[in-house]
Order: structure tokens, then sequence, then C-alpha cells
């Protein structure tokens, strides 16, 4: 009888060991996981926007990208200066060398843009991480400042928003306007579609308004938009 409780008790005891050993094993992968180092990313496109574009301009194809990044390390910024960073651009190697926390790309093509980085030598350890980036056709833009689309006077006048072509200035690139598939006169500004009837049209007449935008630079670059309204 004693030997039958000695075992159950040795059994007993062995589960409270193994699971006390599992629970402090998980504890100790808890704690290293939550004191992993955190990246902080910050990429820039230097691509085209209007000034009161609050959003974030992205790249197109063939744009300039900065791509920069920040190591934190229980909660202070980490000095890498020392250690050797490799970045990779969609895969393939682009850059490497000591403390090197930021480079310039170009986009290739329309689409997804991954920047990955390696941090060797960091407290024994290689550190791997990687940010997306999304490079976008150029779109262009017509405001329509009449109410419900609606025309009231003879006059037409609408102003073209570019953006995200490989410009820094809109007045290099190529505005192609039609109203019902005319070419109307020249306003001045290429950006701008000035147009005055003779007299108003007969209410109900509606009028297309189409409009190409390309960069002479890049054939491939372009953009267009179509609107009807109603008179």
């Amino acid at each position: 009888m004693k030997a039958v409780l000695f075992k159950q008790f040795f059994r007993t005891a062995l589960a409270i060991i193994f699971l006390a050993g599992s629970l402090f094993y998980g504890l100790i992968n808890v704690r290293a996981q939550a004191t992993e180092p955190e990246f902080m990313f910050t990429w820039k496109a230097r691509s085209y926007a209007p000034a009161e574009f609050s959003g974030k301009i992205l790249p197109t194809d063939k744009s300039s990208i900065t791509v920069s990044f920040e190591m934190i390390d229980r909660g202070r910024i980490v000095n890498l200066s020392k250690n050797d960073i490799y970045w990779y651009v969609n895969d393939d190697f682009f850059k490497g060398g000591a403390g090197l926390q930021e480079i310039t790309f170009r986009a290739s093509g329309v689409g997804r843009q991954v920047a990955r980085i390696t941090v060797n030598d960091y407290l024994g350890q290689t550190l791997i991480k990687s940010v997306e980036i999304l490079s976008v056709k150029p779109e262009v833009v017509i405001p329509v400042p009449f109410p419900g689309g609606k025309l009231r006077d003879s006059r037409v006048w609408f102003e073209a928003l570019p953006y995200f072509f490989n410009t820094k200035n809109p007045d290099n690139l190529g505005f192609e306007w039609k109203i019902n598939d005319q070419s109307p006169e020249a306003s001045g500004d290429p950006k701008v579609l000035n147009v005055t009837f003779r007299q108003i049209p007969v209410q109900g007449t509606t009028i297309s308004i189409s409009l190409n935008v390309k960069n002479p630079r890049n054939i491939f670059e372009m953009a267009s938009k179509n609107i009807t309204l109603r008179f």
C-alpha cells in the first residue's frame, strides 16, 4: 500500500515540476518577445501633387523614393553607426554599409514596392524587417464647381489637378482638352479650360468634357478624365 501511494506521489510531483517548468519557459519566451527591437520606417516619394493635397504623396513608375528607419529597443533609439546594414529592394540587393539607415531608389513599375533591411550583429542577432510602398498610376481630377453638375450660364471654366506625375511643376505636363470631341481654343494656361458659348444652350442640353494629361518625358506616364454636364 505504501509503495502504491509513493508511486502516485512521485508521479504527481513530476507532473507539477513539468508544468512549472513549462510555465517558466513560456514566461521567458513572452518576455523575450516583448523586448524585441521595433523598427520605425519613413518614406517620401518625389512625385507631384497639388499644394493643397494633405494626403501621402504616392510614387508612380520611375519615381524617386527615399526610405529611412530608426530602431527602438527598450524605449530608446539605438545607435547603429557601427552595425552593418544591408538593403534589398523588391528582393534584389541594393546597397549595404555600416550605419546605412537611408537609401534612395526608383520605383519599378506600378504596384507593391518592398524595401527590406538586414541589421547584422545586434547583440549577437541578425534582425530583418521590411516596409511596403504602393506605387500607383498618375491621376487627374477635374473639380466641378457647379451644384449637381448643372450649368446655368454660358461660361465653362475648369482647372485640372494632376497627381503623382514625375515632375516638380505641372506646367511641364501636356494637357489636351476636348468639349464634345472638339478641341477648344487655348486659354493661355494649359491646365485650364475656359470657354464661353455665344448663347446659353437649351435647357437639358448635355456637354461632354474630356482631358488627357501626359508627361512628355515618358509617353507611358498619362492620365485621363471624362465628365458630363447638363444645362
